[in-house]
């Protein structure tokens, strides 16, 4: 090489040195739901909840950019580590004595994911680890260790964003990024719930902030894939149990006593308003729809003193508080998972014979996702899909049809209005972009690969007859 070039050489290579880092001195720009632009450099340290982590985790963060989380670190209802909280009073066993069953609780950290968390300073050392809603974080000893880069709050922990932590974050210089699962807010105007991976797809432009594009895609990359087809399968479960007249309703039961009658305290999901629920029904899955209020996430089938439940095990009826009482016919529940261990248990199942828990027609769901990423949201589609395929319509004396929605049930109109108590959507499934992009791709690919065969082949027979 010439001292000409050399030069040259260097210099190019310099600018583009300079280059860089000011690119890593700017920082990257992210704008979060409540309307405030933040500027993230590669490798700021985080403080967050402890499932956001795991959130993190999934899309290739280590344990040296996480100073610390807050929060339970297991999924409420749990019984893991010998621990069990009667969050909804309606103990139907000795759950606290009862061998802790990992596949009970899917949304649990795994072995890997705890190992990850183990490593991580824990702010809630008086509540992590009681498998119930923790909302201690210890900010005395967050003034003493020293305050991360960033602090993030996603929307399983937007309670426990006090005016102390706030005040203490903004004395320390240190921003607060905010995400919600009604992304796009910068006013007081309502903002429409999301699906999961809608969500998911935010956390993941945040954590390119935090990590770089490169590194994120080829972290979830697997990840993405295995969404794509654990969508597609259950699609296909939700349209055969459509065809078949299957009904399902997810609900919080059960809570509290028991009526006169047997009655069960329960609280009945809006699938508009879960983000977990809307991905479900956004892939065809026929969720009956509440007799709650427009904007609220649950119809409580509660006794207003919150003692004895109301919903009985046949001839299940709404509230009436939209007009008068419907029918519900439940073929298939959707349990959340923080009651896990009452609803699957022999005594609740004696003490309320629903058709649909007798059958044992029924899969969880974890409530708003708690972690959103695109790992969590295949496991989730992939559970459910395996029981609703082979459910079976149980109120067979009893047809009901589904409800064409006007713009989809991912459309504005559907998440800010849903549905009339007992409706279902009909199956018209989405497809998500990714999964889209990544079908095109593998197709061009192919079609590559079949020209560069072609091509050989062609220039094999030309040199056979030279």
């Amino acid at each position: 090489m010439s001292n000409r070039s050399f030069t040259l050489f260097t210099f190019f290579a310099s600018a583009s040195a300079l280059l860089i880092a000011l690119n890593s001195a700017e920082g990257a720009s992210f704008t979060d739901d409540k309307g405030t632009t933040h500027v993230i450099s590669k490798g700021d340290t985080v403080l967050c909840g402890a499932m956001d982590a795991v959130g993190f985790f999934h899309f290739g963060m280590e344990t040296s950019q996480i100073e610390g989380t807050f929060g339970e670190r297991s999924s409420s209802g749990s019984n893991y580590g010998g621990t069990y909280f009667d969050g909804n009073l309606a103990d139907h066993g000795d759950h606290g004595n009862v061998e802790y069953n990992p596949e009970h609780f899917p949304a649990d950290p795994d072995e890997t994911e705890r190992a990850f968390l183990n490593m991580i300073t824990d702010y809630s050392p008086s509540c992590s680890s009681t498998n119930y809603y923790c909302t201690e974080i210890d900010i005395a000893t967050l003034n003493q260790n020293g305050w991360p880069d960033v602090v993030v709050f996603g929307s399983y922990y937007s309670n426990l964003l006090t005016e102390d932590f706030r005040g203490n974050a903004t004395a320390a210089g240190v921003p607060i990024i905010e995400l919600t699962t009604a992304y796009g807010s910068s006013t007081e105007e309502q903002v429409l719930p999301r699906g999961m991976v809608e969500i998911t797809q935010r956390w993941e432009e945040l954590a390119i902030s935090f990590l770089g594009d490169e590194r994120v895609q080829a972290t979830v990359k697997e990840d993405k894939a295995k969404l794509c087809a654990a969508a597609e399968t259950f699609k296909s479960a939700a349209q055969m149990s459509q065809s078949r007249g299957v009904r399902a309703m997810a609900a919080y039961l059960p809570y509290a006593g028991t009526g006169d009658n047997g009655e069960v305290g329960a609280f009945i999901a809006s699938p508009e308003r879960d983000t977990v629920l809307a991905m479900m029904e956004e892939l065809g899955m026929a969720i009956l729809h509440n007799d709650a209020e427009t904007n609220r996430p649950y119809e409580y089938a509660i006794s207003s003193d919150f003692t004895t439940g109301k919903l009985a095990y046949e001839n299940m009826q709404s509230a009436g508080a939209l007009g008068d009482p419907v029918p519900y016919y439940v073929d298939f529940w959707l349990y959340d998972d923080r009651v896990t261990l009452d609803f699957l248990s022999g005594a609740f199942k004696e003490a309320w014979p629903h058709k649909a828990l007798v059958a044992k027609q029924y899969a969880y769901f974890p409530s708003n996702a708690r972690i959103y990423s695109y790992r969590h949201a295949a496991e989730i589609l992939t559970i459910v899909a395996e029981p609703l395929k082979n459910a079976q319509q149980l109120f067979t004396d009893i047809s009901t049809q589904c409800t064409p929605v006007s713009g989809g049930v991912a459309g504005e109109d559907h998440r800010s209005k849903g549905l009339l108590p007992g409706q279902y959507a009909c199956h018209e499934p989405i497809t998500y972009d990714f999964c889209i992009q990544d079908k095109d791709e593998t197709s061009v690919a192919s079609k590559q690969l079949d020209s560069k065969v072609a091509t050989t082949f062609m220039m094999i027979i030309a040199f056979m007859f030279m």
